[in-house]
């Protein structure tokens, strides 16, 4: 789960959301990660997709913020890097 939404923090900047707002993208991702689990809940619950033993669970909804909140982190250092390695090109 983890891995899975690493890429959705840069999908929503790439989307027009700002940078600097991280909680919005946050907030964006825990809706659809939460939206995910209700859909799997329903579909557990009333058998209509025909796939059993699909399991809502928190912890999935907690793992994919983090891995929301890692691609953010991963983002944020990159830019740093490269922020970094202009300065030291510009001395």
């Amino acid at each position: 789960n983890i891995l899975l939404f690493v890429p959705a923090y840069p999908l929503a900047v790439l989307s027009g959301m700002s940078e600097k707002r991280w909680y919005q993208a946050l907030l964006v991702i825990a809706a659809f990660s939460l939206s995910i689990e209700t859909i799997q809940f329903v579909e557990n619950v009333t058998g209509l997709s025909g796939f059993y033993g699909r399991v809502s669970d928190v912890n999935d909804l907690f793992l994919n913020i983090l891995g929301g909140m890692t691609g953010f982190t991963v983002i944020w250092m990159y830019k740093r890097y490269l922020i970094e390695k202009r300065e030291q090109h510009e001395d």
